[in-house]
Parts: C-alpha cells; structure tokens; sequence
C-alpha cells in the first residue's frame, strides 16, 4: 500500500512516511526536551536517573528559582523554573527548557498572573 496526494504526487510507503516524520519511537518520544514533559515536578521517564533538584534560596518559604540539573554535580541544566513574588502573591513564572548541553534555552514559557488579594484572577501565557 503507498498514499499520494496533490501536494507529494510521489507514492510514499507508511514505513518512509513515519521515516519522514521523524520515525518518534516510544522511547524516544520519553525523551523529548518540551515543557510539557516536565512542568509539573521535573524530568522523568526517558531520562536517565540520578536528576538533581536545587531549590533557591534554599529553605525559603517563597523559592525564587527551582532547577532540575542532570545530576548534583551541576554542570548541565535540564529545566529551571524562576518565580517573582509580589507579597505573597507569584507574579511572574518563567520557565525555561534547556538542550542536551546544558546551557542553550530551547523554548521560554512565561506566566503573567493577575490579583484580586490573594485570589488569581488572570493569567497571560507568553512561549517564546
């Protein structure tokens, strides 16, 4: 069986199209560097153990920055997440996801949030 269509008039198999999409294995989807694997508490599957969490300033109620780091020694960061504080309230979330060498951003996703008291009230997402 192959597929066509106007735009690739070429007769594809499913094999060289899944080739041409990548070929995503399920292990290497676990893999994948995006914020959405890891938003909610860090790197998981796919990735190796022995990940290192540091939490700034250390033993603050309100931390200003959280990075998940390859391992303790430091030396590559995988995702790090920075928090400003306006009173009690977290104004501002940054995150930022960082490539397999440790130090070049991938993808920055930035909240802007919004206050009645202590209630949010809205929040505007900037992915840059």
């Amino acid at each position: 069986m192959t597929f066509k269509d106007v735009s690739n008039p070429t007769p594809k198999t499913l094999t060289e199209l899944l080739a041409g999409a990548g070929g995503l294995t399920e292990e290497a989807h676990k893999a994948i560097r995006q914020l959405i694997h890891f938003i909610n508490e860090g790197p998981a599957e796919g990735f190796a153990s022995g990940a290192y969490k540091e939490t700034l300033p250390s033993a603050a109620i309100f931390p200003t920055s959280v990075i998940w780091w390859e391992s303790s020694s430091k030396l590559k960061k995988i995702v790090e997440k920075t928090i400003t504080w306006t009173g009690v309230n977290a104004t501002t979330i940054e995150w930022k996801m960082y490539d397999t060498d440790g130090s070049t951003v991938l993808v920055t996703v930035t909240d802007a949030i919004s206050y009645s008291g202590i209630f949010e009230t809205t929040r505007t997402r900037t992915i840059a």
